[in-house]
């Protein structure tokens, strides 16, 4: 999911993952609802790169499932 995010809307196409690092907090289970959500934490901005904080939370509950950061480059 956040693959998806990142490179279709946040930064968008051109993203090139440098580093990716998650820990999971609970267990998601097959057919769960969950809601990723993908926020920037800071930019390089003479280099394009970009620290993202991604986080994956239970849709109904709200209980955070996975919490981390990508740290992206966006070639244009």
């Amino acid at each position: 999911m956040f693959s998806s995010l990142i490179a279709n809307n946040l930064p968008g196409e051109g993203s090139i993952y440098l580093h990716q690092s998650l820990d999971f907090k609970a267990p998601v289970f097959h057919n769960q609802k969950v809601k990723a959500i993908v926020t920037v934490l800071s930019v390089k901005s003479e280099k394009n790169i970009y620290t993202l904080e991604t986080i994956c939370l239970d849709f109904e509950s709200g209980e955070l499932l996975i919490e981390g950061r990508a740290v992206v480059i966006l070639k244009k």
